[in-house]
């Protein structure tokens, strides 16, 4: 009987290296497309960029445009005068005719910043608001052609 369960024993110890390499087999492929999915859906690569070749082309020269200081006195009980520094953002095959339009531009900037509460510029998150609307305004100006990004260089109460 020590015979046979030795020889029982033998044959169950056999298989199991031999269920270990077909689970090994199964699962690394698995694995392997589980973490090509993963890492091209959190965008460390692209298979439709790599079947498109190597030709990316270059992004588009960026140029700042200088737009007038505003300074504009705020009708409050003690007088205030905002001073605000802007330039526009945008391509190089935009700056001339941004610059062309740079009259429009000061004027619909000058038009809000006038229009704003003086109690306004106590809250927070005054000058996103800003931002956002100069941004909104160039745009409506300039036409929704072009591509424009408003930069705030200097923004001070005086």
């Amino acid at each position: 009987m020590t015979d046979l369960a030795l020889t029982d024993a033998a044959a169950a110890a056999a298989p199991a290296p031999r269920r270990r390499r077909r689970l090994a087999i199964l699962t690394l492929p698995v694995l392997a497309a589980g973490l090509g999915f993963g890492s091209s859906y959190l965008g460390y690569w692209s298979p439709g960029a790599l079947l498109q070749g190597g030709g990316s082309e270059a992004a588009p020269q960026v140029v700042f445009v200088d737009v007038a200081p505003i300074n504009v006195t705020l009708p409050d009980a003690r007088p205030r005068t905002l001073h605000l520094v802007v330039k526009l953002e945008t391509t190089e095959a935009a700056k001339s005719r941004i610059e062309a339009l740079s009259p429009r531009v000061i004027d619909s900037f000058n038009t809000f910043v006038t229009g704003i509460a003086p109690a306004a510029f106590e809250r927070r998150g005054i000058l996103d608001v800003v931002r956002e609307e100069l941004g909104s305004r160039a745009r409506l100006a300039l036409g929704e052609d072009l591509p424009v990004e408003v930069l705030i260089i200097e923004f001070g109460l005086k």
